[in-house]
């Protein structure tokens, strides 16, 4: 698994399982991969095709 450290800038859509550790700036997209979140995601989370997310931290937006 990925593990994606610091400030994140923009959009992501992984086409692996990651783990986001800081912040993003952005809409995390996770299309049939994993994602653990335990920083700040200061935009949408969407969760497509059997995708899974587990948010140990914070959404500040959406979650769909």
């Amino acid at each position: 698994m990925e593990v994606l450290n610091g400030v994140i800038e923009g959009d992501i859509s992984p086409n692996h399982d990651i783990t986001i550790k800081g912040i993003m700036n952005g809409t995390l997209i996770v299309n049939g991969v994993y994602a653990d979140v335990h920083g700040v995601v200061n935009g949408d989370v969407i969760v497509n095709n059997g995708g899974s997310v587990n948010i140990y931290g914070t959404v500040q937006g959406g979650y769909y």
